[in-house]
């Protein structure tokens, strides 16, 4: 990475500063006047937070210059990008090439392009890892040498994936230690869980214990065997009793037939009456005859007295004598045919007897057919046998007993199988548990801090010391650094004494270290760019060595802040530039910057 120009508007005492850079910058000025602002901002710009901040950036504001709402930190790379950050005490906006991006998207763009925050926090401030707790050391050191990338043995994938656990993504150190806690959870949980489980003991399963399925099923033919018998029983009885309803009505039947049956005395009686019958019925013609004869005559007679003078037949005269000798035969015809009826109606009546014999002759021969059948039907009815349901009952009882043995054997062995799934399933889920608790074990202890993935840093780490080492070496130092347990000790080539911790060395030391550290660091990462302030802590002697380093490193670029009062060389190299935050720029400088 390399920056053209950086621009400081109201960011702390800077009012508006522009300077542009070269590979090499110098900077330099008295106390105060706001070189280490230069570094700050930087790292602002680059991850939203700064020495003042926290690490989520909050607190921001306070680097708004005094008497000012809103400051703005921006920057043109080498390849064109510009990057702008703007802050008031409520807003927060970031410009990625001139577009307003969101800005927790633009801090995932700034940290895919050129790094994680804590890695360029510690490039842009030399003290950063000094002051580093040892964990957070570790923890830096580890995302710098990629410890955290790995797969994880298939064998364990796949395992995992079996139970419905994806694998962790493993990107980082911080994967990593988030992945061991998840899996150390997850061991912990299912410990509870499988102690929650208690013990059981197996249940004894009889051999011949006949499967429910089997019991049930015999038990259903009982119970329908049970059931034809009753229904049997229940046939046979109102067979019985349906006889009976009817023997008694045809029994009443009897009773009222008999009563219509004559004595043969009466029915002989009956028998002559109706051999008269002829004789009633002769009179009766002979009644319709002199019935018939006297409606003509009355019709003659009506005629006869309606005539005029004339026949009207013939149209002869009729004289009153013979009208009226017509009239009187008529009329005495009359008279004889009412008394030969009336005589007639006399004899018919005398003779009723004769019908209403013959009549009940008849009933009394129809009396007899019914009651004939009547009594051939009791017969029948009477010899119909009484259902016997001892034997109905006897098998009953042998069913009843049957159908109750089989319902307790149904409930031993319903009792037994699901004793005996309580059982299988009890094994099978702490087997489970147990292969959970086996497997997050082994994820557990191979992300652990101890473990094979954060082994891999053991191999890793020493080419990144070897780096390191090669910029100490400028300073005559030498650093060893071992991740289990944790220690980093740096060793003087010139004192020849045993290897001190970083809180063991004087600030001088510390800062020589710091220096290297963050040059290996920049030249490990790729981003090839550092910051170094307050470089008058170094004597003269120290001071060319760091420039001697930083001259002969692989570095992008470097910006060098410090406190100095001594002119710039007359002949500066190519690609280094000095510049001044007092009294004007230097004439060696390329570029004019105005200061707060």
């Amino acid at each position: 990475m390399r920056i053209l120009n950086l621009t400081l508007r109201n960011f702390r005492s800077h009012k508006e500063t522009v300077l542009e850079l070269d590979r090499f910058t110098f900077v330099r000025g008295p106390n105060g006047c706001g070189k280490s602002s230069i570094q700050m901002a930087l790292e602002y710009l680059f991850t939203g937070r700064c020495e003042i901040t926290d690490a989520a950036g909050r607190g921001a504001e306070a680097l708004i210059r005094a008497g000012e709402k809103d400051l703005e930190v921006s920057a043109t790379l080498e390849n064109g990008e510009t990057i702008c950050r703007r802050r008031t005490s409520r807003s927060h906006i970031v410009e990625l090439n001139g577009q307003r991006v969101p800005v927790d998207a633009a801090e995932a763009s700034l940290e895919h392009r050129f790094g994680l925050t804590d890695v360029l926090s510690a490039v842009l401030h030399a003290g950063r890892f000094i002051e580093m707790s040892d964990a957070e050391q570790k923890k830096l050191l580890a995302q710098v040498v990629a410890a955290g990338k790995g797969d994880i043995p298939d064998e364990i994938s796949d395992a995992l994936r079996s139970i419905h656990e994806e694998p962790p993504r493993l990107a980082s150190v911080a994967d990593v230690e988030a992945a061991h806690r998840r899996f150390y959870d997850l061991r912990a949980e299912t410990n509870r869980a499988l102690k929650a489980l208690g013990q059981m003991n197996k249940p004894d399963i009889p051999s011949d214990l006949p499967p429910v399925g089997e019991v049930k099923k015999k038990l259903e033919d009982l119970r329908q065997q049970k059931e034809r018998l009753v229904a049997q029983k229940a046939q046979g009885e109102a067979i019985w009793e349906s006889t009976q309803v009817r023997l008694q009505r045809v029994q009443a039947e009897i009773e009222e037939v008999s009563s219509e049956i004559l004595s043969p005395s009466q029915e002989q009686e009956l028998v002559e009456l109706a051999s008269r019958r002829g004789e009633a019925e002769k009179l009766r013609q002979e009644l319709t005859g002199l019935i018939a004869e006297q409606k003509a005559i009355e019709a003659s007679l009506a005629t006869v007295e309606g005539l005029g003078g004339k026949c009207p037949t013939c149209g002869r005269p009729i004289s009153k004598a013979v009208k009226g000798e017509e009239i009187e035969t008529l009329r005495e015809r009359l008279a004889e045919l009412d008394g030969l009826i009336q005589g007639t109606n006399e004899e018919l009546n005398e003779n009723a007897e004769i019908a209403t014999a013959a009549s009940r002759l008849e009933g009394h021969r129809k009396a007899l057919a019914r009651l004939a059948k009547l009594e051939e039907e009791q017969a029948k009815l009477r010899s119909v046998p009484r259902p016997d349901t001892g034997d109905v009952e006897s098998r009953m009882t042998i069913l009843v007993e049957r159908i109750n043995k089989g319902e307790r054997v149904l409930e031993k062995a319903q009792h037994l199988e699901s004793a005996k799934e309580r059982w299988e399933w009890y094994v099978s889920e702490t087997s489970t548990m147990e292969a959970r608790i086996r497997l997050f074990g082994r994820l557990v202890e191979f992300l652990g801090p101890n473990g094979a993935m954060m082994g891999q840093i053991g191999g890793r780490i020493g080419s990144f010391t070897q780096d390191l080492n090669r910029h100490l070496a400028a300073f005559r130092y030498a650093c060893n650094i071992t991740f289990e347990p944790f220690e980093i000790r740096v060793s003087s080539f010139e004192e020849n004494r045993c290897g001190l911790s970083l809180k063991q060395l004087s600030e001088s030391e510390r800062f020589r270290f710091g220096a290297a550290f963050q040059i290996a660091l920049a030249i490990v990462t790729g981003l090839r760019f550092v910051v170094v302030d307050r470089a008058d802590v170094l004597d003269k002697e120290k001071r060319k060595m760091l420039t001697s380093l930083l001259l002969n490193s692989e570095l992008d670029q470097a910006i060098i802040l410090a406190t100095s009062d001594e002119a710039p060389p007359l002949s500066v190299p190519k690609g280094v530039k000095f510049l001044s935050l007092a009294g004007g720029i230097t004439p060696s400088a390329a570029l004019v910057s105005t200061a707060a």
